[in-house]
């Protein structure tokens, strides 16, 4: 078969595919062999094996500011086959995506303690020294999360007089 400078051929490869040296000589192997017959050759492959698992794993633990272990194992995984791969300029070439995840994982983390800590203003310095048992607004009931929640009611987040009670309606 002959193809014309046109001719595109597309090879997806799964995480199992992409996962270990070996497999990725085999798909070298594939993409080689497209090539000799004329074809352009576009490969689109999954994230590595078990990766997806992971980053949401590491979402989960950047939440709590447990991620560092679980980013840091990730990191290694790439690194350590682009290496095996024969990739010199690896580190070079995946750090910046990598500061880039770690960025997002710092903030996620950030996120949670400042809505946390925004909740913990409303209970401690808003409501509890409100004589006058104002509600909470709109604004402050979302930046507690609160706005999202189904079946809280305005008199669910009316100021009590009970501190905790209310405390406990902000932490998410």
């Amino acid at each position: 078969m002959t193809s014309s400078e046109n001719d595109w051929i597309v090879l997806k490869f799964g995480g199992t595919s992409v996962s270990s040296v070996s497999n990725w000589r085999n798909i070298r192997g594939i993409a080689l062999d497209r090539l000799a017959s004329g074809a352009n050759v576009l490969i689109v492959h999954s994230a590595l094996s078990g990766v997806t698992d992971r980053l949401e794993r590491l979402l989960a633990a950047a939440v709590e500011g447990g991620h560092p272990p679980l980013f840091e194992e990730l990191r290694h995984r790439h690194l350590d086959l682009a290496s095996s791969l024969g990739i010199a300029e690896a580190s070079d070439l995946l750090e910046p995506f990598f500061n880039e995840l770690s960025t997002l994982l710092v903030a996620v983390h950030s996120t949670r303690v400042r809505r946390q800590d925004a909740c913990a203003r409303y209970g401690d310095g808003r409501i509890a020294g409100d004589d006058d048992r104002r509600s909470l607004s709109a604004d402050q009931r979302s930046r507690c999360g609160l706005g999202r929640r189904p079946g809280l009611s305005q008199g669910d987040l009316t100021s009590r007089g009970d501190r905790s009670s209310r405390v406990s309606l902000c932490h998410l």
